[in-house]
């Protein structure tokens, strides 16, 4: 498996460069090396998006719940209760012990309306919806991060390739100039070989640019 390398800063590093801002020292950006699916993994741990899509869904889970609980039967209990604190008293000479008493009272009641039920139905629907919108960020957070993933593998194919060509382009360079130093060729040869070298390394320094920045909202998506 094809693996990436980058450099990403993490928040404790950025932390401590801005605190030697002030010393005038910089830290060197940490190096991550990733596959494809420890970047999509990455991406789906730490995405906002994704979070906020699946902590809407646990709401409106929560919400069928609640309404389907106002529905269910409502129980109504109380306990009175009086005490003595095993105090006695006396009748006609005769102690009495004072006893303790306690009443329980419960009552069921049970109601159900076509709002109750109605509103069981919407928060289903919702949060089905929600579901599905989660299931849809996580598709879409995969499919972003694969292809900045494979953009990369392409831009670092492409240098590959252009550095082979500057290799070779300036071996024909040295031999162009041999072969000009020994009068068997023109001035223009050479110059145009020297154009195509400088080109190359032009080239090579722009893909590099660009694979960067591509590299970018890798880090940012993660």
């Amino acid at each position: 498996m094809k693996r990436i390398v980058m450099a990403v800063v993490g928040l404790m590093g950025l932390s401590c460069v801005m605190a030697q801002e002030v010393e005038s020292t910089a830290a060197a950006p940490e190096t991550m090396t990733l596959t494809l699916e420890q970047a999509a993994k990455t991406a789906l741990q730490y995405s906002k998006t994704l979070q906020a899509s699946q902590k809407d869904a646990v709401i409106y889970r929560e919400k069928i719940r609640e309404t389907m609980a106002s529905g269910l039967p409502q129980v109504n209990a109380s306990l009175t209760g009086t005490t003595y604190f095993d105090k006695e008293m006396k009748l006609g000479g005769m102690p009495i012990k004072m006893k303790n008493s306690a009443v329980f009272a419960a009552d069921i009641s049970y109601t159900l309306s076509m709002q109750q039920l109605t509103a069981v139905k919407v928060s289903r629907i919702a949060a089905s919806i929600y579901e599905q919108q989660n299931v849809t960020d996580e598709l879409t957070v995969k499919a972003n991060v694969t292809d900045t993933y494979y953009g990369i593998l392409v831009y670092e194919r492409t240098i590959d390739i252009l550095k082979q060509n500057l290799s070779d382009m300036q071996s024909i360079q040295k031999h162009t100039e041999n072969t000009f130093a020994a009068g068997a060729c023109e001035q223009t040869d050479v110059d145009q070989i020297r154009v195509t070298v400088n080109q190359l390394r032009n080239s090579i320094m722009s893909t590099e640019r660009t694979c960067e920045v591509t590299k970018r909202p890798l880090v940012l998506q993660m």
